[in-house]
Parts: C-alpha cells; sequence; structure tokens
C-alpha cells in the first residue's frame, strides 16, 4: 500500500469513528432528556394524585360534617323540642315557677337553640353559597 492509501484509510476510519462517537453522544443525550422528563412527569403525576387525594378527604370530611348537622337538627333538635313543649304543656304552671325548673327550662331552651345552631354550621350546602367574607 502506498502512504496516500494508508492516509486516505487512516482519515476515513477516523472519520467513522468520530460518526460513530457523535451519534452515540447524540443517543445518550436523548435518553438522558427522556428520563428526565419521564420523571418529571411522573412527579407530575404524584402531586395531582396527592391534590386528588385531599379534595377527595375534604368531600368527605364535608359531607360527614353536613350529615351530622342535618342529624343533629332533624333528629336532636326534635326530641328537645317534643321534651320542651311536653313540659310546657303538661306541667302544672305553679311547678313552672319554681326555680329549679325554671332554670331546667331556660337550659333545655338553650340547648335546642344551640343543636339548631350547631346544625346549620355544620351543613356545608350552607356554605357553599356564601362568599368568604359573608361567612365570616
Amino acid at each position: 500500500m502506498k502512504n496516500e492509501d494508508v492516509v486516505v484509510l487512516v482519515v476515513l476510519v477516523s472519520l467513522t469513528l468520530l460518526v460513530l462517537a457523535a451519534a452515540l453522544f447524540v443517543v445518550v443525550i436523548g435518553a438522558a432528556n427522556r428520563r428526565h422528563r419521564h420523571r418529571a412527569e411522573l412527579a407530575e403525576l404524584h402531586l395531582q394524585r396527592d391534590r386528588e387525594l385531599r379534595q377527595a378527604e375534604r368531600e368527605a370530611t364535608g359531607q360527614a360534617l353536613s350529615e351530622v348537622g342535618r342529624e343533629l337538627h332533624d333528629n336532636v333538635g326534635q326530641l328537645l323540642t317534643v321534651t320542651q313543649l311536653g313540659l310546657r304543656d303538661h306541667v302544672d304552671p305553679k311547678v313552672l315557677e319554681h326555680p329549679r325548673v325554671a332554670v331546667a327550662l331556660e337550659a333545655l331552651d338553650q340547648s335546642v337553640e344551640e343543636i339548631r345552631r350547631l346544625g346549620r354550621s355544620l351543613d356545608q350546602d350552607r356554605w357553599q353559597d356564601r362568599t368568604l367574607l359573608t361567612a365570616v
């Protein structure tokens, strides 16, 4: 082989190796970029799942509080009101004037009002229609 053929062969082999090295570099960089994008997507999906879980927890808590509010207002409030009416209607007026009975009836009146207030405050449907300013 001539010197010129050797030089051409060395140049061609060098160029081929350089092209292969460049191609390998591009493939490695592309794979790294895909891996970073995939990790970012996974992190975003994880955050989105956490947000949805918190939202579901808030909705479940709100629904439970609303149910408790309705039960308090409906059942306990009705029982206290029936007790209140029964005592006032069927007890001798002289007994109602006794200080202890009067205090007990006043406590019963306050209990009815507190149960109604608590039932209304736990009702989530009522809060959804309000703005923050009116709620405060």
